[in-house]
């Protein structure tokens, strides 16, 4: 098959999902990783022809109710798919193996994953107390009509690859079939139902389940039309049928049933046992249609537990034991030492603990596995009846308690035996890292001579890659070879370096040449390339002289971030196989590369240790000039969001919302055309079109004449959902390389459209501002235009710097540096008595020895300088007076962050980090905030960004208006009057809002002219001038007697929104040195005026209290 889809019913149960669950695998010949296979229900992905794999989707599967999924992909187009629930496109892409064919001849199982082409399943994968019903197959893509068309019918179709109605479950061991009842209801919609327990037939209650069957090698000649004959034609409309569901949970055996070559004439005679049921007279259809038949098993009794082959028992020895307490010398590690002697008093190998209540016993595996036995070895020279009622319990919380019973307390059938086996659960393994022994419910002494756990290690998310199954460009080069390294930290000299120095000495004494981190718990090691490339293989030269199973556990991963855990996994982890190989070879995901500046490895173990490295090559190709994809959208499409309905999440100063749909798509924000909010986590903005629409491309006109990289990681949402999290997306996520550019367009399901009344932007896991200079939402223009379909090419250019494509930065006149040496400072340490003072004492003399006015720190990781302002002000340049007389190449990595947070790292970065060794060089070093925008913080901070050093500075300046800059006209009044209007969240004590435009400034509360809200969330108080103003200054008489401090945090805000949360800040957030005073004056938009008919006060947060004096809003009529 070139092309095929796939649909179901699916309920999940309302205890959870296993977040692991295979929904349905595909496996033939060749495809060792699987053909086709749908995984991870609470974030689905796709796999298609191995590692073949969509993104994560986001999407969800529901619980505790039944939904129908859809899967739809094509060779062609670019190797397009699409997800869809309930009819609707939930997710959809390219690139999911493209030109790749899938052979006929393999077995499909539903609601497990074969791990191999072989054969074999683990629970890890299963879908646990699942139920699936209607599952069907097509050699073609549906379209979303017949999707949506097939939801509404109970059948649910027949599939020409695979039809459920040629599932047959009767000789098939570990499987329930559960009668249902589905119904048409007068929308059109169909609703399932499972029927009363009387009603039910329901068979072995063994926790097992698949549904295996046999995809034809060829597709059928003709896909059949109709159900077979012992299947009805139609839904019924007034009674409700019945129909087979499957509730997979684990594997089961398999059993094939070959697809007809045409439609079926006859209900399928493997069942062995058939129970007619008649459909009432006012449902009945045409002759030659029966009601569906239920197939009925019998249960499956098992009186044994299997258990793997050769099942090693020795998971527990010499591993980390605890206990309660400790009895004399009987400590708990006696009962991991590997010996079985049962004489407490002779052998010396039994742990005990004290007499109490509740004693128990625990052993830490290290890492979570799966655990099928635990035998204990008891004590025989006396006592055995003590571990009567004893419990085992295994999982991953060191609190036992919270940890699953492994089979049945230990009963007085066995507890005098000398060996007593406790098998989990019947064959089916526990997952965990704790395996614990406990007397529950007496007060007794707990003695354990030996515990062995038969285990066995979890299987890894990622198979292992060889170049024997998986083929990787010949072409590759080592792109590490002596880039930037860094690592956790340095042990004797084994710099972090010495990894990508091309040399693959494995002797880490004689040659020199090895990394070596201190011993601590998870060591890192990272290689910035310094640009992305597209990674295929991790090769790591393994240190041989001593120690190699230091690199058991060893994780590798690729990606932009420089926190390990937020890149994609190369490949395995490495085990005790790959640990003691000189040369490790780990390829990324099979053929296909990942993306990425870092390569990571890091030790993921449980335990402090070292990680040495002799050499990482990394296999890697500099991705493309361009890349071409072709994707069908219509001709004629035109933009439908002009003019719309428009919001934020916050707005900087007058770049409103609307500004992004205004039809201006002048790229320089002075050209006053394009919205922005605050600096905040995860900025939105959003389209309202009035009505579902079908969308086919997003334009965005970014910003150009500076910060366009901002819009990196933004993310375009379309759905019927007010809450944008719920929306499907459109296309790609915004790189690096489309970030540069001015016009960005991101064609949302290659070609077809996605339906939605909404559509959003939004910066996805990212602090910073989001600036939109427009935004196009392309359709067919017009209900009558019949769309004529044109082939349009997505082209991704490399990235070039921003220098190269914008307009330099010219800062406002008239700015200067508002340092004095009364500014608080601090850093990280001080050495030699260089203090922070000196970087702020107005003397700008490099040289550090003779000059006497360079801060230094000592030699240490991350070291940092930071000042505090006192109040929050608008940051446009950073000047730092670098050390000449040596040594000015270490403030290379420097970076820069102004923000109103005294940890720095929350605070946004000040352009980037200084990474180029000729800037830094220099003896005065600028660093721009923000052209005509600003950074606007009360802290200034410096730090050498995951670099170990000193830190040095000789001065530093920051550039900004003066404090007399922003003074407002001479003829602003005070803008309440009689005729406004105030209101308030809530009133306490009779204080209502009026109270703060009375014109009594009385700041004690007693004196009954200040406003007071009840102790709620996000209080407010709002004042409606009638119409839009321009205001430059509020003034507010803050509560004096007691509680100023209420006001902390208080925002200001102007706009003609009468919803308060919509419209613009004036000026700051009230810092905690402001409401100390009475009197509070906040400046909105220095030179500027704020437009707006509403202004508001107000606190965000659960149980704040909003007290107000007096409000004055000066402005001009």
């Amino acid at each position: 098959m070139d092309a095929f889809t796939v649909c179901f019913w699916v309920k999940m149960p309302d205890t959870g999902i296993a977040s692991w669950g295979t929904l349905f695998s595909y496996f033939t010949d060749g495809d060792r990783f699987g053909s086709i296979v749908m995984t991870y229900p609470t974030n689905l992905r796709m796999w298609v022809k191995n590692w073949w794999a969509s993104p994560w989707t986001k999407f969800k599967v529901e619980t505790g109710a039944w939904q129908r999924l859809c899967m739809t992909w094509t060779s062609s187009d670019g190797g397009a798919y699409k997800l869809y629930n309930k009819g609707e496109v939930v997710y959809a892409g390219s690139g999911l193996a493209p030109g790749q064919t899938i052979k006929g001849g393999g077995s499909l199982v539903v609601g497990q994953k074969l791990m191999n082409e072989a054969g074999g399943f683990h629970k890890h994968y299963s879908l646990k107390q699942a139920r699936i019903l209607n599952f069907n197959m097509w050699d073609n893509v549906l379209s979303k009509s017949d999707i949506a068309d097939d939801k509404k019918v109970c059948r649910g179709g027949c599939g020409n690859v695979i039809s459920w109605h040629e599932f047959t479950f009767a000789n098939v061991e570990n499987i329930a079939t559960t009668k249902i009842r589905c119904r048409t209801k007068p929308g059109g919609e169909i609703d399932i139902e499972d029927q009363e327990e009387d009603d039910m037939t329901t068979v072995s209650s063994v926790e097992t389940t698949a549904a295996p069957t046999q995809a034809p090698t060829q597709a059928p000649t003709e896909a059949p039309t109709k159900a077979p004959t012992a299947a009805p034609t139609a839904a019924p409309t007034v009674a409700p049928t019945e129909a087979k569901t499957v509730a997979p949970t684990a594997a089961a055996t398999e059993a094939k049933t070959e697809a007809p070559t045409a439609a079926p004439t006859a209900a399928p005679t493997e069942a062995k046992t058939e129970a007619k049921t008649e459909a009432p007279t006012e449902a009945k259809t045409e002759a030659k249609t029966e009601a569906p038949k239920v197939t009925t098993l019998a249960p499956i009794v098992t009186t044994e537990c299997p258990l793997p082959e050769d099942l090693p028992m020795d998971a527990a020895v010499g591993k980390t034991a605890t206990q309660s307490s400790r009895k004399g010398g009987s400590k708990a590690d006696r009962a991991v030492d590997g010996d079985n002697n049962s004489n407490l008093k002779t052998g010396k190998s039994c742990s005990k603990t004290n007499v109490e209540a509740n004693p128990w016993w625990k052993v830490d595996l290290g890492e979570s596995m799966d655990i099928y036995k635990v035998t204990i070895t008891n004590r025989q020279d006396c006592c055995a009846e003590a571990l009567l009622n004893a419990e085992v319990r295994v999982g991953d919380s060191e609190d036992i308690a919270e940890n699953a019973v492994c089979g049945v307390k230990i009963s007085e059938n066995v507890v005098g035996q000398e060996t007593i086996d406790v098998v989990c659960d019947c064959g089916n393994p526990l997952i965990g890292r704790y395996v614990s022994v406990q007397l529950v419910g007496v007060t007794e002494s707990l003695t354990l001579c030996e515990v062995s756990v038969g285990g066995l290690p979890l299987p890894t998310l990622a198979p292992e890659f060889t170049t024997e199954y998986c083929t990787v460009p010949e072409d590759l080069e080592n792109v590490a070879r002596d880039k930037q390294a860094t690592q956790s930290s340095n042990k004797s000299g084994g710099k972090a370096s010495r990894a990508v120095d091309g040399n693959k000495n494995s002797d880490y004494k004689k040659g020199k040449s090895c990394t070596h981190t201190k011993p601590e718990l998870h060591p890192w090691w990272r290689v910035d390339l310094g640009e992305n490339f597209d990674v295929y293989k991790v090769t790591i030269t393994n240190r041989q002289d001593c120690c190699a199973e230091r690199l058991i556990g060893a994780q590798i991963r690729v990606g932009n971030s420089e926190k390990f855990e937020e890149n994609d996994p190369c490949g395995h982890t490495l085990t005790e196989h790959h640990a003691l190989q000189e040369t490790v070879e780990v390829i990324c995901a099979c053929g296909t590369p990942l993306h990425g500046q870092y390569v990571m490895i890091q030790l993921t173990g449980s335990v402090k240790e070292s990680l040495v490295l002799c050499e990482v090559e990394v296999g890697g190709i500099r991705p493309e000039v361009a890349t071409t994809k072709a994707c069908v959208v219509p001709d004629g499409l035109t933009n439908i969001a002009a003019g719309a309905v428009v919001s934020q999440s916050t707005t900087t100063g007058k770049a409103v919302a609307d500004r992004a749909v205004d039809g201006d798509k002048n790229s320089a924000f002075k050209g006053r055309s394009c919205s922005k909010t605050q600096v905040e986590s995860e900025p939105w903005w959003k389209v309202d079109l009035g009505s579902s629409q079908d969308v086919y491309q997003v334009t965005i006109t970014n910003r150009h004449d500076c910060c366009g990289e901002r819009l990196l990681n933004a993310e375009v949402r379309i759905g019927d959902s007010e809450n944008i999290k719920e929306n499907a997306v459109c296309g790609f996520k915004v790189d690096e390389h489309n970030a540069v550019q001015e016009t960005i367009d991101i064609i949302c399901a290659c070609g077809e459209a996605v339906k939605g009344r909404y559509v959003s932007v939004q910066l996805a896991g990212t602090t910073q501002a989001l600036t939109l200079c427009e935004v196009d939402v392309l359709a067919v223009g017009g209900p009558t235009v019949a769309p004529h379909w044109t082939t349009v090419k997505e082209v991704t250019p490399t990235l070039e710097p921003a220098t190269t494509t914008s307009e330099p930065c010219i800062l406002p006149e008239g700015l200067v540096n508002i340092i004095t040496p009364e500014v608080a400072v601090e850093q990280s340490s001080t050495r030699a008595g260089r203090q922070a003072t000196r970087a702020v004492d107005g003397n700008k003399d490099s040289n550090l020895k003779t000059g006497g006015s360079c801060t230094m720190t000592n030699k240490e990781y991350e070291p940092w300088f930071k000042m505090d302002l006192g109040a929050s002000k608008p940051i446009y340049e950073v000047v730092m007076t670098n050390r000449m007389d040596c040594c000015s190449f270490r403030l290379r990595f420097a970076e820069i962050r102004v923000g109103d947070s005294p940890n720095p790292r929350e605070n946004p970065i000040c352009s980037q980090v200084l990474r180029r060794g000729r800037t830094v060089r220099k003896e005065t070093v600028r660093v721009t905030c923000g052209c005509e925008e600003p950074l606007t913080g009360r802290y200034i901070s410096i730090q050498l960004f995951n670099r170990t050093n000193m830190l040095t500075l000789c001065e530093v300046e920051a550039m900004s208006w003066p404090e007399k800059g922003c003074e407002v006209p001479n003829n602003v009044v005070n803008l309440i009057n009689s005729a406004t209007t105030v209101t308030q969240s809530s009133i306490k004590r009779g204080l209502g809002a009026d109270k703060a435009i009375d014109g009594d400034k009385n700041s004690d509360i007693a004196g009954k002219s200040c406003t007071q809200t009840k102790e709620e969330s996000n209080p407010w108080w709002k004042a409606d001038l009638g119409e839009t103003r321009s205001v430059f200054k509020v003034v507010v008489t803050n509560r004096m007697d007691c509680c100023s401090w209420r006001l902390d945090d208080a925002e200001i805000r102007i706009g003609d929104n009468p919803d308060h949360t919509k419209n613009a800040l004036c000026g700051t957030t009230l810092s905690r040195e402001m409401v100390r005073e009475e009197t509070i004056e906040v400046t909105c938009d220095c030179p500027n005026a704020l437009q707006g008919r509403y202004v508001s006060v107000n606190l965000t947060g659960d149980k704040r209290m909003l007290t107000l004096c007096e409000v004055e809003i000066l402005g001009i009529r």
